[in-house]
C-alpha cells in the first residue's frame, strides 16, 4: 500500500480537531454555565484571530516547502514572525482603544448619596442570617428609591444577598434572598436583616452541577449566545417575592471583540425571562443591570487611550488605589455602586494616576443601569485633587485626637476607616467605626479639610460643622506649620475652650 494512501484525509484530521476541543471545553462549558454554543462563541472570539493570523502564514511556507517553493516559504516566515509581533505588541492595545471609543473627561463637580460601607454590611449579613439554612453569596448594593434622597447621612442603604439551598451535589436553589436596610451612620436597627422566602419551585441556581437545577442552563436555553459573569448576578425583595437578576453581555465584532451589555434574564415565581435593556426599564427591574464586569472591563481600558508607546511605557491612563498598602478601600477598591443627587445609578472608581503616586486625582464614572444594546459611556472626572486613602486615614486621625483626646482611646480600641468615597458637591466622605457600626463621618473637602462628626443621631456632617464636630486643615503636620498658621490652630482651640465652659 502507497504511504501516501494510509495518511488520513483532511476530513478526517478536521473532525478530530473539533473532536479534542470539543472534549477539552465540554466540561468548561458545563460546569461554567456559559453553555456549549456560548463557550465555542468566546473560543472563536479570541483565538479565531490568532489561528487566522498566526496559521494561514504556517500554511503559506508549508505549503512552499512542500511544493519547492522558497519564495513562499519565505514570504510565510516573514508574515508568521510579522503576526507574532502583532499579537504579542498591538492586539490588546488595539482592542483596549476600542473599549475607550467615546470616553469623556470632566471637571465638574459631581454629587453622590452617602451610603453605608461595603465591608459592614458584608460582615453584617454574616452574622444575622437567623434560621435561614444555606450558603450565603457576598452582598451587593441594590439601591431603593429612598437611597437617592439619603443625603446629609439620612435613609438607609439596600444591600441584598443570595443564599443557596444546601443538598447532594447542588440539586437545590435559591433558599432566600437576604434583605439589609443598613443606616448610612450610627448603630444598626434589630430589624435591619429581613428575608423574603424562594419558592421551592423555584428550584435552579447558577453554578451548579445538575442541568435540571441550573439557572445557566436555562438562561441559555432561551439565549443561547449570552454571556455573564456570575459576580455581576443579584436579587432584591418586591414585597414577598424574590427577583433573581443575572445582568448578560455579548460580543461585539471578530478581530477586535468587545463586550457589550445585551439585557439581564430575571428569575422569579413566573419563571425564567431574558428581557432587554428598554424591558428592563420598561418593568422596572431594580438595581444595577449593567454588568459590573464589563464596567470594569471599561474602566481598565481607559489605560490604552494614548499611544502605543504610552501603552506600553505605562504613561497614559489611570491605576486604582489597590497599589496602596494601607488603602481604607482594600476589601473592595473599584466600581462602587452609588446613587447621584438626581437618582441616577452609577459605578464610581476612584483612581491614581500611574506610577507610584497614590494621589486622588479622577474618578471614572459608568452609568449602573442599561438603557441601550450598546456599551454606556465612560466619563473620567478629574476634579479631584487629594492626597491617597492612607493619607487621608492619616489626617482623619490627626483631626479627630486635636479636637478631642477621647479620640487616641478610640483608634486604640479598634475604630477604623471602612470606605472613602465621592459625595457632595465635590466633597468625600469616610465611614468610621468598628466592627459593624459606624458612629461617624468624616467630611473630606475639596481643599483636603477634614471634619470628623460624631453620628449617634445618624447625621453627617455637611456645609458648616456642628457644635460636637472637629475641623481642622488636612494634609499639614504641626511641624510643617509656619508660625501664624500655628498661633490660627491655637486660636481655634482657644475658642473651642470658650466655648466647652460656657456649655458647662
Amino acid at each position: 500500500m502507497d504511504i501516501l494512501d494510509s495518511r488520513p484525509s483532511t476530513r478526517t484530521v478536521l473532525l478530530g480537531v473539533v473532536a479534542v476541543l470539543a472534549v477539552a471545553i465540554g466540561p468548561f462549558a458545563w460546569f461554567s454555565g456559559l453553555g456549549f454554543l456560548a463557550a465555542w462563541d468566546t473560543l472563536i472570539r479570541i483565538f479565531g484571530p490568532i489561528a487566522l493570523g498566526l496559521g494561514l502564514p504556517v500554511a503559506v511556507a508549508a505549503a512552499g516547502l512542500l511544493w519547492e517553493k522558497p519564495i513562499a516559504t519565505i514570504l510565510g516566515v516573514l508574515a508568521l514572525l510579522g503576526g507574532l509581533g502583532y499579537f504579542i505588541v498591538g492586539h490588546s492595545y488595539l482592542v483596549d482603544h476600542r473599549y475607550t471609543a467615546g470616553t469623556t473627561t470632566t471637571e465638574e463637580t459631581a454629587s453622590f448619596a452617602d451610603r453605608a460601607p461595603w465591608t459592614v454590611a458584608n460582615a453584617f449579613a454574616q452574622r444575622d442570617q437567623g434560621d435561614v439554612v444555606g450558603d450565603r453569596d457576598e452582598v451587593h448594593y441594590v439601591p431603593a428609591a429612598a437611597d437617592a434622597q439619603a443625603a446629609d447621612g439620612e435613609g438607609t442603604s439596600r444591600y441584598t444577598a443570595l443564599v443557596k439551598g444546601r443538598a447532594f451535589l447542588g440539586m437545590a436553589g435559591y433558599e432566600a434572598v437576604q434583605t439589609l436596610g443598613m443606616p448610612t451612620t450610627g448603630p444598626i436597627p434589630g430589624d435591619a436583616s429581613s428575608y423574603c422566602e424562594v419558592p421551592e419551585h423555584m428550584d435552579a441556581k447558577l453554578a451548579t452541577f445538575w442541568p435540571t437545577h441550573s439557572l445557566s442552563w436555562a438562561i441559555h436555553a432561551k439565549a443561547p449566545l449570552a454571556h455573564y459573569s456570575g459576580g455581576d448576578a443579584y436579587a432584591y425583595c418586591a414585597g414577598d417575592e424574590p427577583v433573581i437578576v443575572v445582568p448578560l453581555w455579548r460580543w461585539d465584532g471578530f478581530w477586535f471583540a468587545t463586550k457589550v451589555p445585551n439585557g439581564a434574564a430575571v428569575y422569579t415565581s413566573d419563571g425564567l425571562r431574558v428581557l432587554s435593556p428598554g424591558q428592563l426599564e420598561d418593568e422596572g427591574i431594580q438595581g444595577p443591570t449593567y454588568p459590573r464586569s464589563l464596567a470594569e472591563r471599561q474602566r481598565e481600558a481607559i489605560n490604552g487611550g494614548g499611544t502605543l508607546a504610552d501603552y506600553w511605557g505605562k504613561r497614559y491612563g489611570y491605576d486604582t488605589t489597590s497599589k496602596d498598602d494601607e488603602d481604607t478601600n482594600a476589601d473592595n477598591t473599584s466600581e462602587f455602586t452609588v446613587v447621584t443627587a438626581t437618582g441616577e445609578m452609577q459605578y464610581v472608581t476612584p483612581l491614581t494616576p500611574r506610577g507610584s503616586s497614590q494621589s486622588l486625582t479622577a474618578t471614572a464614572v459608568i452609568p449602573a443601569r442599561q438603557t441601550e444594546p450598546a456599551r454606556a459611556t465612560v466619563e473620567i472626572n478629574t476634579s479631584t485633587d487629594l492626597p491617597a486613602t492612607s493619607t487621608l486615614m492619616t489626617n482623619i486621625k490627626e483631626s479627630s485626637v486635636q479636637g478631642d483626646n477621647a479620640w487616641t482611646t478610640r483608634w486604640a480600641s479598634g475604630m477604623t476607616v471602612y470606605e472613602i468615597l465621592p459625595a457632595q458637591d465635590g466633597h468625600w466622605a469616610a465611614s468610621i467605626g468598628q466592627g459593624q457600626a459606624v458612629s461617624y463621618r468624616a467630611d473630606i473637602a475639596p481643599d483636603g479639610t477634614v471634619t470628623v462628626t460624631n453620628s449617634d443621631t445618624g447625621q453627617s456632617s455637611t456645609g458648616d460643622a456642628p457644635a460636637d464636630a472637629v475641623t481642622v486643615s488636612g494634609g499639614k503636620p504641626l511641624a510643617e506649620m509656619t508660625e501664624a498658621e500655628l498661633l490660627e490652630q491655637i486660636e481655634h482651640a482657644t475658642t473651642e475652650l470658650q466655648r466647652r465652659e460656657g456649655g458647662g
